[in-house]
């Protein structure tokens, strides 16, 4: 199926239909139009519908609940991404020290986890 020529040139029965503006009448029109003053402020005044508002709430408490429910899923996740990013530097250095950065990953947190209970170690008299 070809397209109508008349319908890509802009010579068909809807293009004749429309109204000819030139571009010194729009701006004509245009500057015509008062300029905002800077002391009003622009404020749309669009209605807030009860019932778009009461579905906001819902979707919010919905959302609330969704995430109490699965917080033992994204808790983990959290503190994962937050450990990731907080020691991301300290292996960035060791891989500009030409150390692998699996090797660099590795020991960085084998030695979180030695001083992790060596800590613990140290202070079970204490509890």
């Amino acid at each position: 199926m070809t397209p109508d020529p008349s319908a890509i040139s802009g010579t068909g029965p809807i293009a004749e239909a429309a109204p000819d503006v030139s571009r010194e009448a729009t701006a004509a029109a245009v500057s015509e139009l008062p300029a905002p003053s800077a002391a009003e402020p622009f404020l749309l005044h669009r209605p807030v519908s009860i019932r778009s508002l009461s579905l906001v709430i819902l979707a919010v408490f919905a959302g609330l609940f969704v995430l109490h429910w699965a917080k033992a899923v994204f808790i983990p996740l959290m503190l994962g991404l937050m450990l990731s990013y907080a020691l991301s530097p300290m292996v960035n250095w060791m891989e500009s020290r030409r150390v692998p950065r699996w090797l660099g990953a590795g020991v960085l947190l084998l030695s979180i986890l030695t001083a992790a209970g060596a800590t613990s170690y140290s202070l079970t008299d204490e509890a």
